[in-house]
């Protein structure tokens, strides 16, 4: 379940105008995804794509990738402590 809480402060961080931190915060759930061998549900997996694809168009891919792979070495219950 943390995973789809940390899919939503990424979602809401993105909202408040905050690009980076939402790709960091998408970073950590991509991370904890792959870790655990997990898939997102197809709804959520969509909500996903579509972030990605706005953090990338607001940040470029560079910046991007930058932000999620600081975001990967996150745990998520650390960071929805934050």
């Amino acid at each position: 379940m943390y995973v789809v809480a940390a899919l939503a402060t990424a979602v809401l961080a993105e909202v408040d105008g905050h690009a980076a931190e939402s790709a960091r915060r998408l970073g950590a759930v991509d991370g904890w995804l792959h870790k655990a061998g997990v898939i997102l549900d197809p709804d959520d997996a969509e909500e996903r794509e579509a972030l990605r694809d706005r953090l990338v168009g607001q940040l470029g891919a560079d910046a991007f990738a930058v932000a999620g792979n600081a975001g990967a070495e996150l745990d998520l219950p650390e960071l929805l402590s934050n």
